[in-house]
């Protein structure tokens, strides 16, 4: 069974196929279990891509015209000290720190999730790229991160994270637009564990939705994906706790 099941043709098969744009993250995670003895061993298998530049593994939203939130999945590496988000005004030529998150020390191959808050500089020509720093202060892993323009997009945003017996998800939707909106929370195979759906009038301003019914859930990483007509408007990652 692999990990990142939403983002294979089939979870289940020795040689799955991947779809770029579903990864949440560069790595895959295979569990093969003894049907018999329950017996189980796992490894862990990095993707690499034709396209360098292109974000792949984090999930980029707008949680209001300037706020941006980033978050990603990364198995713990003594090698990696923390994470930065840097933007820059020029092409490149110089740049400015955004956020700074340390990275986990500890000893485990579980993926942990990380999550930052970035403000939009007003010029909108602003590029942004994500990196990791080694102990010796070097950036390692740089990646440019994908264009994203904040302005007349709906505001979303949720609570607690970690969670555990449910999550509040608050819509704020722009113009006062009408949208059917479809919540679902998926487990790391793609599996959907819990769905609502809401449709709001031209009038609405802001609702908050509760998801519940959470705590028969096992621990671990899971999804929030926010749709309209299958259209992809919001994902997170979220965690699953005691």
């Amino acid at each position: 069974m692999w990990s990142q099941g939403s983002a294979l043709d089939d979870s289940t098969a020795q040689n799955p196929y991947a779809y770029k744009s579903r990864i949440g993250a560069p790595f895959f995670i295979v569990t093969v279990t003894d049907p018999i003895t329950g017996c189980f061993s796992f490894d862990t298998v990095e993707v690499a891509t034709s396209l360098p530049f292109q974000n792949s593994f984090m999930n980029s939203n707008c949680v209001s015209n300037t706020k941006i939130e980033l978050n990603w999945l990364m198995i713990p590496d003594p090698n990696i000290k923390f994470f930065g988000v840097d933007y820059s005004l020029d092409d490149g030529r110089n740049w400015v720190n955004s956020a700074r998150v340390e990275a986990s020390n500890l000893d485990i191959q579980v993926p942990i999730s990380y999550k930052v808050y970035i403000e939009r500089p007003k010029d909108n020509t602003a590029i942004y790229r994500w990196y990791a720093i080694d102990p010796l202060n070097e950036k390692q892993h740089v990646v440019a991160l994908d264009e994203i323009n904040c302005i007349d997009l709906d505001n979303y945003s949720f609570h607690p994270n970690p969670f555990n017996d449910n999550i509040q998800v608050v819509i704020d939707p722009v113009n006062g637009s009408r949208k059917l909106y479809d919540i679902q929370i998926m487990n790391q195979y793609g599996q959907v564990v819990s769905s609502k759906s809401i449709e709001l009038d031209q009038s609405f301003q802001e609702t908050a939705v509760n998801m519940d019914g959470l705590g028969i859930l096992n621990n671990g990483v899971y999804y929030i994906t926010i749709r309209n007509n299958d259209k992809l408007l919001y994902k997170s990652m979220l965690v699953k706790s005691e």
